[in-house]
């Protein structure tokens, strides 16, 4: 177990003298500083992140339900793994690493979520369109996504590297679980039986955050969010009393 952890803060160590010598080189090569703040930002739609989810919105569209649940299933997976390893980000270990995207206290290193869905979105569509469009294309996004966030200061790399290789384990496990599971040919009653407890939980995950603090999602601070919810529902109750 000590032999473990000792191993894991050397890498940490080499990690962190990493981000600063990309900090320090991205100092010095303006064009690199200047492309890649165009593209991070810790508004989600301006973030360079934004190009996963709308990967997503157009696998849904081309390949329907298998689409779907693959990426439903590796959306909770990431997410109740992050929950539960909880690991460390690089501000906590240097207090000068301060995060430009993800900037939420609540949040956690690993798996990063980006990073993982980047590879089971692009990974997914590439396999049912043309396998061939992963290699010049969805990599190189892959890699764009990985690189961002560290250039961001919102993970380690080795962070980054692990999740890309649970991304691809969650999508070989993922496809395979569909196809023995017939989640594409489900009747339509029981599939929408099925996207509404998906909904629900997704649903229940973004009240939380709100509740916590800023949504990450929409980007609504709090007191915004409470206020509009109120208005609503005082204006509906209004309704019917009349």
């Amino acid at each position: 177990m000590s032999s473990t952890a000792a191993t894991l803060e050397d890498i940490i160590k080499q990690d962190l003298g990493f981000m600063w010598t990309i900090l320090e080189w991205s100092r010095r090569t303006p064009w690199v500083s200047d492309n890649m703040d165009k593209i991070v930002s810790k508004h989600p739609l301006k973030d360079i992140c934004a190009i996963v989810w709308v990967s997503a919105i157009y696998g849904l569209v081309e390949l329907r339900s298998k689409h779907f649940w693959v990426v439903a299933m590796n959306l909770m997976v990431c997410g109740a793994a992050n929950r539960l390893i909880e690991a460390k980000r690089p501000v906590e270990y240097d207090n000068r690493l301060q995060p430009r995207t993800d900037c939420n206290a609540d949040s956690f290193g690993f798996p990063s979520v980006e990073s993982y869905m980047s590879v089971v979105v692009l990974g997914h569509i590439s396999w049912h369109t043309e396998p061939i469009l992963f290699v010049f294309v969805g990599m190189p996004i892959i890699a764009l996504v990985g690189f961002s966030r560290v250039y961001s200061r919102a993970r380690f790399p080795h962070q980054i590297v692990g999740s890309w290789a649970l991304g691809l384990i969650g999508l070989i496990a993922s496809m395979h679980c569909c196809e023995r599971m017939g989640f594409h040919v489900m009747k339509d009653h029981a599939h929408g039986v099925c996207v509404v407890g998906v909904l629900v939980v997704a649903m229940i995950s973004f009240a939380l955050a709100v509740e916590n603090n800023d949504s990450r999602l929409a980007y609504i601070p709090k007191d915004e969010f409470t206020k509009v919810i109120s208005d609503i529902i005082s204006g509906v109750g209004q309704d019917v009393i009349e």
